[in-house]
């Protein structure tokens, strides 16, 4: 039994037309993810950071060295060693008094301007006695806050583990509105007095935060 292929005449035109639609796809595709990822500000520090109220970042675009790690109340911030484990960060910045209402840490003074497709990540600590939930809020003139949410809308919050090891928060690719911004805040604020072991935050409990890094992509000119 003999079984005989019709092929319309048409059929090479078809096939043509799909792999140059795949192979535009794929270079699209490549295009995309080849764009490069730049760090507009990041606090990761290779030495032990002196006590201040405001900490500079370790590494930032022209744009943003005027940025500035703060704590609530204008508190000081402690310079410290990282966690136990051997993949942890080495050094990290930390601070007491979580025992009151509204505190936070804070980002200020970044820019995203001329920047799409932000990223956010860092990592965390605490002590048993140190707050355990928090949430993250972000303001375009220092004034207003608002829940910070990544690409998919979800508000990014997170909680600290009762093992006294860092454990790393993102990258998060943070929603559109905080592309091309002039000006951003980032608050990371804790939302109870919840503490690292289910009991009551103290005035002694301990936050640890470090290895923070805002990234982003440069936008094309139109």
């Amino acid at each position: 039994m003999k079984i005989k292929l019709k092929i319309d005449k048409n059929t090479p035109i078809i096939i043509i037309s799909i792999t140059l639609i795949i192979i535009a796809a794929i270079l699209l595709t490549l295009a995309y993810t080849a764009q490069t990822r730049e760090t507009l500000a990041e606090w990761k520090p290779d030495a032990k950071p002196g006590d201040a109220a405001l900490q500079s970042p370790t590494g930032s675009s022209d744009a943003n060295w005027a940025a500035a790690l703060t704590r609530s109340n204008e508190a000081i911030i402690l310079g410290g060693a990282g966690g136990t484990k051997k993949e942890d960060p080495k050094y990290s910045y930390f601070a007491r008094g979580w025992n009151a209402e509204e505190q936070y840490w804070q980002i200020s003074g970044t820019t995203t301007q001329g920047y799409e497709r932000i990223e956010l990540s860092f990592a965390t600590r605490g002590s048993n006695t140190g707050p355990k939930n928090f949430a993250l809020e972000y303001s375009t003139d220092g004034n207003e806050w608002k829940p910070l949410r990544d690409s998919k809308n979800a508000w990014i919050t997170y909680s600290v583990d009762a093992d006294n090891r860092f454990h790393r928060h993102g990258p998060y690719e943070l929603s559109a509105a905080i592309s091309d911004l002039e000006e951003l805040s980032i608050r990371f604020m804790n939302t109870d007095t919840v503490s690292v072991i289910g009991d009551t935050t103290k005035s002694s409990g301990t936050s640890y935060i470090t290895d923070i890094t805002i990234t982003g992509i440069a936008k094309k000119e139109s």
